[in-house]
């Protein structure tokens, strides 16, 4: 005869014993000495951050570059290390507006409208010197490096695709033009998060302060740094 197969078990399994708790480690104790030499450091690469604003401002970004390459060597400690990089950031993407800003209007074309603050604005002309637009019936010539910002901004934004990326940029023009908007910039930097794009290599700035006794940056303040105050 075949065996009869054998009960299935009535009870569950043992529950393997316990973990014996693992040991809590220490909170690691902070260095006053480690943190204040830390601090001392970061601010030892003001003077050259400044530098670095002051060429940002006049968009000579290699001289920008230059700055924070100085400051890279005498960054050794964390924040100060940390702090260059969001600058170094900063460099980067405002760069990238700038050639993205020159496409944008090597791409336009006479006859293109564009709605601002509820006007109908028109390029009747523009070359590599100089923009041509219309305006409540009148016509307006500018030098291409001045046009207005918010005619520039509706070129460029008709111009660009609509990857969060852009938003990188354009928040990079809002925080270093002369004269800087920081909710705008924090708007955008935020959208391009929503959309997946990093910005947490930007978005520290608008809490940086090039002087710890200036004013540290904020929703409430529209300026990026001492420098402002002192470079404008």
């Amino acid at each position: 005869l075949a065996e009869t197969p054998a009960e299935p078990p009535t009870e569950p399994p043992a529950e393997p014993p316990l973990r014996a708790a693992a040991a809590e480690e220490p909170e690691p104790t902070e260095n006053p000495e480690a943190a204040a030499a830390d601090e001392a450091d970061a601010e030892a690469i003001v003077p050259l951050l400044k530098k670095a604003w002051a060429a940002l401002q006049d968009e000579r970004f290699d001289d920008a570059n230059d700055a924070l390459g100085q400051a890279g060597d005498e960054a050794m400690g964390k924040e100060a290390q940390d702090r260059l990089a969001h600058w170094q950031a900063l460099v980067t993407y405002s760069k990238g507006f700038a050639d993205l800003r020159d496409q944008a209007l090597d791409a336009a074309r006479a006859g293109l409208e564009y709605e601002i603050d509820g006007k109908r604005v028109g390029i009747v002309e523009i070359d590599d010197t100089k923009v041509i637009y219309r305006l409540a019936g009148k016509n307006k010539t500018v030098p291409r490096s001045k046009i207005p910002g918010k005619l520039l901004l509706a070129i460029l934004k008709g111009w660009l695709n609509r990857k969060p990326a852009n938003q990188l940029y354009l928040g990079a023009y809002h925080a270093t033009k002369s004269e800087p908007d920081l909710e705008k910039a924090r708007e955008a930097w935020q959208l391009a998060e929503r959309g997946g794009a990093d910005a947490s290599e930007l978005l520290p700035l608008l809490d940086d302060a090039l002087d710890r006794k200036s004013t540290r940056l904020n929703s409430s303040h529209l300026v990026i740094s001492y420098a402002v105050f002192c470079l404008k």
